[in-house]
């Protein structure tokens, strides 16, 4: 079959999401004349509409429903679980009638599967897209096709000449303008630990008496990142908000560089190909060798650990206080301007 209709699911957060795009690389790699959809969360359907590989977008949530599931699914040759949970959603795709379904072979409703992967996530012993690469090379030899393993790209992501012109434009309303821009995105709305906002203001000081701009990318919920930048840097306090997650891809494909925590943004900037540091918390549900970003311009940073602390830790609570402030703000900036100068590799 030269041009299966092939479908991938992945229902969870904005970095999961990203992290499953090399999925439909492969895919579309296999099969150059394929049909590709993929179902994701609805808040996550402009980031993956932007991904040349993917032909169809079918927004759906797990908290909407089996049934709303089956309703938009329509017909498909095949299609990869990429996220095992929940059950139903195996449900739906064997009551869809989708002949060949690959999916993880742990759980008991691996039986509702016409083929398996074997493997566990929590070992941390893969990255999390080699994971999902390896539901998609199970589709690929199902059809009887040949996984490639040299991509031209982990993501197939783009930006349009039109999205890119307003991403200039929302860059001119906050203030930039032609000065080489350093995103910085404090917090990480829980998924790990946080190097601390003191840390970042000062990362942000000195970038800005070298004479980069800075700009703080803050959602509705970070109210009070916006305040204490704003005390801290008073006129020289520069905001991204209320985008648009595919104005959010254009925005970041505009920095020279985006410095965040194990975070959404740290994904969106390293999958569009802006340069990143990622800052890490030596814990084993969190770990750069699972959840780093993808792409070649990047720095991962993870906080030191002491004599006598586990390696890694075994959960976000048992981590010290101080943990992510072992990361110096010198650190960070050295790998800033490396990225940016290009001596970093």
């Amino acid at each position: 079959m030269n041009a299966p209709r092939l479908l991938l699911l992945r229902t969870d957060r904005l970095g999961d999401t990203v992290l499953a795009l090399p999925a439909a690389a492969e895919l579309r790699a296999a099969f150059p004349n394929a049909h590709i959809g993929f179902v994701c969360r609805p808040e996550n359907e402009p980031l993956v509409a932007l991904d040349r590989n993917i032909n169809e977008v079918i927004a759906w949530a797990p908290e909407q429903g089996a049934a709303a599931l089956r309703e938009r699914i329509g017909s498909w040759d095949g299609c990869a679980m990429l996220l095992p949970k929940p059950p139903s959603v195996a449900w739906a795709l064997m009551l869809e009638g989708i002949p060949i379904r690959v999916g993880t072979a742990r759980r008991w409703w691996a039986l509702l599967y016409t083929h398996r992967v074997g493997g566990s996530r929590r070992s941390g012993q893969a990255h999390e897209s080699e994971h999902n690469r390896l539901l998609a090379h199970e589709l690929i030899r199902a059809f009887k096709g040949s996984p490639v393993d040299t991509l031209p790209a982990p993501t197939g992501i783009t930006i349009p000449d039109t999205l890119a012109q307003r991403a200039a434009a929302i860059y001119a309303e906050s203030g930039l303008h032609d000065a080489p821009t350093v995103i910085l995105h404090g917090g990480s709305r829980g998924s790990a630990r946080d190097w601390s906002m003191p840390r970042m203001l000062g990362l942000a000081q000195i970038l800005l008496d070298e004479g980069y701009q800075v700009a703080w990318t803050v959602g509705p919920v970070d109210e009070a990142i916006r305040a204490d930048v704003e005390l801290a840097l008073g006129d020289e306090a520069r905001f991204i908000s209320g985008c648009s997650l595919d104005e959010l891809c254009a925005v970041c494909a505009r920095a020279a560089c985006l410095v965040a925590n194990s975070t959404g943004p740290l994904h969106v900037a390293a999958a569009v190909g802006t340069p990143v540091v990622g800052l890490y918390p030596p814990v084993q549900a969190c770990t750069p060798d699972r959840w780093g970003p993808i792409g070649t311009k990047q720095i991962i940073i993870t906080a030191p650990l002491r004599e006598g602390e586990s390696n890694p830790l075994p959960d976000p609570e048992s981590a010290p206080p101080d943990l992510m402030d072992r990361i110096t703000v010198a650190e960070v900036h050295h790998a800033v301007t490396s990225l940016i100068t290009g001596i970093a590799s």
